[in-house]
């Protein structure tokens, strides 16, 4: 997992945790219920000192954007946000990704102080259903060129 951005969403953990709240919330699914199957499911990420608020503030954001931010989530954002938490992956970099960084939190906070206007559920289309079943695994090998011993080129 890694962060290519300074943005709230640009972690991997963080896109892993705001996605599947969303799909939950598409899926109509009570919001208590998917906060405490994400906490449950990434306890250990939780109790990382990295990780842990990356959790926190994606699962902020997946609130916020369904106007069900709950008071104490935004509270541990205030959190993080004061005492400068889970900022190691960005201080390994320049300190102009640390300072960004900073700033989108500080940002996000201000944001959350505002009321969103909640999106709507997604429901899945039933004019393009999937093409496979959820669990299929699907593999299409392509014909490639590579180089025989016999120095000429073939197709595998």
């Amino acid at each position: 997992m890694g962060a290519w951005s300074t943005k709230i969403l640009g972690d991997d953990f963080a896109c892993d945790v705001h996605g599947e709240f969303m799909e939950g919330y598409d899926n109509g699914k009570d919001l208590k219920l998917i906060r405490r199957e994400l906490e449950h499911a990434n306890a250990e990420a939780i109790a990382d000192t990295d990780d842990g608020p990356i959790f926190w503030l994606a699962l902020a954001q997946a609130q916020w954007e369904c106007g069900a931010l709950e008071s104490d989530v935004r509270q541990k954002v205030e959190e993080i946000v004061v005492k400068g938490l889970g900022l190691d992956r960005w201080a390994e970099g320049t300190a102009s990704h640390l300072h960004e960084r900073k700033e989108v939190l500080r940002d996000f906070l201000a944001r959350l102080q505002t009321p969103p206007s909640p999106l709507r559920r997604r429901t899945p289309s039933k004019e393009n259903p999937p093409i496979f079943a959820p669990g299929v695994f699907v593999c299409a090998v392509a014909k490639r060129r590579v180089w025989g011993g016999d120095r000429a080129w073939r197709e595998t």
